[in-house]
C-alpha cells in the first residue's frame, strides 16, 4: 500500500472516532486540489480561481444589531474567482458539524461586502496584525497576500460567494435552510480531473466517496 493510500484511508477510517476532527486532517489535502475543485464543479473551468488564505479571520456581527465587533470567527478558506468576487468556503465533513447559525452569521458578512465592500474584513485583518496576541502570525499572512495581489482592489470588492464542500447526505438540508446553492458533496468533488498529482489523486479520491454518507 502507498504512502497516500495509508495517509487517506487513515483520515478517512477516523471519521467515526469521537473527537476525532476529520477536517482539519484532510483539510491541507484538498489545498493542494482546491483550485480543480473548484475549476470542475462552481467554476468555468479556465483556472479563474485563486488562493488568497486559509482559516480567514472575519468579523463577527451582534445577531440583534448586526454591527461588527472585535471577535473574529475563521471561515475554512477565501479564495478570489475572475479577479472580482471573494469566495468563501466551508468544510463540512460530517452532518453533525454544520449548523444553521454559523451559515446565517456568514451570510450576513457577506451581505455586508456586497452592500458596501469587503474593506473592512482586510482591515479587521491588518488590526490582528497590529493587536491580536498572534499579531507576528497575522502579519506574515497579510505580507504573503501583499505579495501576490493589490490590497486596495482587494478592498475594493463587492461581490460575494459562499460555497460548502459537505457530505450529500446534508446537501439538500443546507439548500432547504439557507438557500445557498455553491454547495459541492464529496461524491462531485472526487469525480474532478485534476491538473497535477494524478495518480495520488485516484487513491484519495476514492476514499473521499466513503465522506459522503457520514
Amino acid at each position: 500500500m502507498e504512502f497516500v493510500e495509508v495517509l487517506i484511508k487513515s483520515i478517512v477510517e477516523n471519521k467515526d472516532m469521537p473527537k476525532v476532527q476529520v477536517e482539519r486532517e484532510i483539510s491541507p489535502i484538498l489545498d493542494i486540489f482546491m483550485k480543480d475543485i473548484l475549476n470542475n464543479t462552481i467554476g468555468n473551468g479556465n483556472n479563474s480561481f485563486e488562493h488568497i488564505m486559509s482559516e480567514f479571520p472575519i468579523q463577527s456581527l451582534k445577531k440583534e444589531e448586526n454591527k461588527l465587533t472585535n471577535r473574529s470567527v475563521n471561515i475554512d478558506n477565501l479564495y478570489l474567482k475572475d479577479r472580482d468576487t471573494l469566495v468563501f468556503i466551508e468544510l463540512k465533513t460530517d452532518n453533525t458539524s454544520y449548523r444553521i447559525d454559523q451559515t446565517i452569521r456568514y451570510i450576513n458578512l457577506l451581505n455586508k461586502i456586497n452592500n458596501q465592500s469587503a474593506s473592512f474584513c482586510f482591515e479587521f485583518l491588518e488590526k490582528l496584525s497590529k493587536e491580536s496576541s498572534k499579531k507576528d502570525k497575522y502579519k506574515i499572512a497579510l505580507r504573503r497576500i501583499e505579495e501576490k495581489f493589490d490590497l486596495n482592489q482587494l478592498k475594493a470588492i463587492k461581490k460575494t460567494q459562499l460555497v460548502y464542500i459537505v457530505p450529500s447526505k446534508i446537501q439538500k438540508k443546507i439548500e432547504k435552510e439557507s438557500g445557498i446553492t455553491n454547495i459541492i458533496n464529496f461524491t462531485q468533488v472526487s469525480n474532478i480531473n485534476v491538473k497535477e498529482y494524478k495518480n495520488e489523486w485516484k487513491i484519495i479520491a476514492e476514499y473521499l466517496k466513503d465522506l459522503d454518507e457520514n
